[in-house]
Parts: structure tokens; C-alpha cells; sequence
């Protein structure tokens, strides 16, 4: 358990000074690749990112139970594919884990 907490609180520090992390797969890849792949959207691949945005988001609320600093709801797949798309169009250089963690501030 004390290794849970000292990980939490190590993930909040790094959520706070820089908000990246050790993101593999889709969350690793730029907002300008996301974009690229949403703009061919078919359905098939827009439920399979939010299936995607729906676990990275359930991981890191998860990742915060240590230090009770949950989220009290994730958003439907559906907006979150809306807000990421959003922060994706302003920010194409930015990582796809980067909006997915603006969105989790945000909710807090």
C-alpha cells in the first residue's frame, strides 16, 4: 500500500509540473495524428477511440484512489471523442494524453 501511495503522489507531481507521462499506443501520439486519423472517421474508429480515451481516463481515476483525488464521473465516449477533438484542433502538437489529462483536471 505504501508503494501505491508514494506512486499516486509521484504521478500528481509529475501531472502538475510538466503533465506528461509514460504513455504507450494512441495516448503517445500527436493531436495532429489524431486529427489526421479522425478526419478518415469511420464509425469502426471512432468507437474504438473512445473505447481508448473512456480507459486512459478509468486508469489514471484509478491511478488517484491512493490519494483520494478522483473524478466523481467520466463523460460517455462520445464527448470525450468531442472535447479531445476540440483540444486536438488547437493544439496539434501536443500529445493525445496531454488533452486526456486536461480533461481529468478539469473534472476534479
Amino acid at each position: 500500500m505504501k508503494n501505491a501511495t508514494v506512486l499516486a503522489l509521484a504521478f500528481v507531481s509529475t501531472l502538475a509540473a510538466a503533465q506528461k507521462t509514460s504513455t504507450v499506443g494512441l495516448g503517445a501520439a500527436s493531436c495532429g495524428s489524431y486529427n489526421e486519423v479522425r478526419a478518415r472517421g469511420d464509425e469502426d474508429t471512432r468507437m474504438k477511440a473512445g473505447f481508448y480515451l473512456q480507459g486512459y481516463l478509468s486508469g489514471l481515476n484509478a491511478g488517484m484512489l491512493a490519494n483520494q483525488r478522483q473524478t466523481k464521473s467520466i463523460p460517455d465516449g462520445a464527448a470525450l471523442i468531442s472535447f479531445v477533438d476540440s483540444y486536438c484542433q488547437r493544439s496539434p502538437l501536443e500529445r493525445l494524453d496531454s488533452a486526456l489529462i486536461d480533461l481529468y483536471l478539469q473534472l476534479r
